[in-house]
């Protein structure tokens, strides 16, 4: 009797455990991420940005580019308002997500009207010109 209680009691923990791991990168994907367009935040952004740049060595290249919506409040103001607002910029998100992402290693970012592009090994200059 003490043996299957044993067990029964070890299923219960291994299933509490899985549901606790499952919570705990639920919690982690969400505090890494812009809620609306799923992009990595600009906290986790600036912690991989300063990974990249503690291990790139050598002929390595990395690129930031930012790109920043201007006028938007004012697009929120005259417009069709903030949920249309949040629509567009959820929709330059998958434009700008579509058009790096094919090219390069990359990673984006969001905060507020600001998309950041993080560029890996990307040759912008062939070595014949310098």
């Amino acid at each position: 009797m003490r043996v299957a209680t044993d067990l029964i009691c070890l299923r219960r923990l291994h299933r509490l455990r899985l549901r606790n791991s499952r919570l705990y990168e639920r919690a982690r994907q969400e505090a890494r991420t812009d809620e609306m367009t799923g992009l990595l935040n600009r906290k986790y952004f600036y912690e991989v940005l300063n990974e990249e740049l503690s291990i790139k060595t050598g002929e390595a290249s990395l690129a930031l580019m930012i790109i920043n919506v201007d006028d938007f409040k004012l697009y929120n103001q005259l417009w069709l308002g903030v949920k249309e607002g949040d629509l567009c910029l959820q929709l330059d998100c998958r434009y700008y997500q579509k058009q790096v992402s094919e090219k390069v290693d990359t990673r984006l970012a969001m905060e507020g009207k600001e998309f950041m592009v993080l560029y890996r090994d990307m040759i912008f200059f062939p070595p014949e010109i310098w």
